[in-house]
């Protein structure tokens, strides 16, 4: 078994387990641009919330959030440090604007900083959920939806 299947077990048992409890509302279509905030709640749990969507303000707790092709997507990151894992290579790495990740699909944030990723315009990666990992450092413990947080294309 690879490391980075040994990591993503227990996200995949979890997502199994809490199958149907998917983002309640259903974003505008298409969506160019989303915006994601990692942040701390008052109990301590570091969750994803949704901030925008086509610049469209909201702010609701996430466990999946459904983009298109060529979907910008911008994590950004309050009250630590994070490094975010990704299974798949779903990211146009050409994309203008947007960040690098590392061949292992991962990539360091700062407090304070944004990652900025646009979906590949990828038909193979239509109806498919690619679920990844944010891990905070303070308090070093993964950020969470309601499960791990996914990622489905639409």
């Amino acid at each position: 078994m690879s490391a980075k299947f040994k990591l993503l077990l227990p996200f995949l048992i979890i997502a199994v387990l809490l199958a149907g409890n998917s983002f309640a509302q259903n974003p505008p279509s298409p969506v160019n641009k989303i915006t994601l905030k990692v942040t701390q709640l008052k109990d301590g749990t570091w969750k994803v919330k949704v901030d925008s969507i086509n610049g469209k303000k909201n702010n609701t707790n996430i466990d999946s959030v459904k983009v298109n092709k060529k979907t910008m997507i911008t994590w950004e990151v309050e009250g630590t440090d994070a490094y975010f894992q990704f299974p798949d290579n779903i990211f146009d790495k050409k994309a203008p604007g947007t960040d690098t990740l590392s061949e292992n699909y991962t990539v360091f944030v700062k407090d304070g900083h944004k990652l900025k990723l646009k979906i590949k315009d990828d038909d193979s990666l239509v109806g498919n959920t690619y679920i990844y990992s944010i891990f905070c450092m303070k308090g070093r413990v993964y950020a969470w939806g309601d499960s791990p947080p996914k990622i489905i294309v639409d």
